[in-house]
């Protein structure tokens, strides 16, 4: 669900509680369990928007694989089973949880994927790039908070990628450190330089900003989805 999307999700639940359900086949309960956890995390982790709420989902998980595997238990097998599956169930979410925050990078990687955890990691302030153009070009960076609100909330309001929104403003004029002066938000206390160069050159240095944050966007290795934006 993380790296594609909640449909994915759904069906590979399929596969797995089909798998499951052939190499135990006289245990309703476990394959129950596999399919009902497996349904149940998908909508955790299906709107992503902090940090915060990928950790919140792997302790409701892991919370909700005990009480699954407890109540499976209880009604598919015999009482004394209750306990070991509850605590199987636990030490499964915490394992699952584990692997995801592990692997989750190198899959993102291997299929070229632009995941809610990777915009979260560009979206932190200390990002190099955001603290290049803080230094550089304060008044771009304002610029762009806001912008990045705003693109934010414009998403949210027509229910589309919002994270995704809000990460592509934050980026979009970074190019304005390679020329911070040639751009008004930055002229504090200066001359502007545009009054002494011919028009086309003025607005050529303008129009390059694009072309100079793609530059900058491929040399950090941005996604393809944030150098879009740009």
């Amino acid at each position: 669900t993380i790296l594609f999307d909640p449909p994915i999700g759904v069906l590979a639940t399929i596969p797995l509680t089909a798998f499951v359900s052939f190499m135990a086949p006289s245990r309703p309960g476990l394959t129950a369990f596999v399919a009902l956890t497996c349904l149940a995390s998908v909508p955790l982790v299906s709107r992503l928007s902090a940090r915060g709420a990928l950790r919140r989902a792997a302790w409701q998980s892991t919370l909700g694989y005990a009480v699954f595997a407890a109540v499976f238990a209880g009604v598919f097998g015999e009482p004394d089973e209750i306990l070991i599956a509850a605590l199987a169930g636990l030490a499964s979410g915490i394992l699952s949880a584990v692997i995801v925050n592990s692997s989750l990078p190198f899959l993102e990687s291997v299929f070229g994927v632009l995941t809610a955890t990777s915009l979260l990691d560009l979206a932190d302030r200390n990002h190099p790039l955001l603290r290049e153009l803080e230094r550089k070009a304060l008044g771009s960076y304002n610029h762009s908070v806001e912008v990045s609100k705003m693109a934010e909330r414009a998403a949210r309001a027509i229910s589309a990628d919002s994270l995704l929104a809000s990460v592509a403003a934050l980026y979009h004029d970074i190019g304005k450190v390679q020329r911070p002066f040639f751009f008004v938000e930055n002229q504090f206390g200066i001359d502007n330089p545009h009054d002494n160069l011919e028009p086309e050159v003025s607005a050529r240095i303008i129009k390059e900003h694009v072309t100079d944050g793609l530059e900058i966007a491929r040399t950090y290795r941005l996604p393809a989805e944030i150098v879009d934006g740009i």
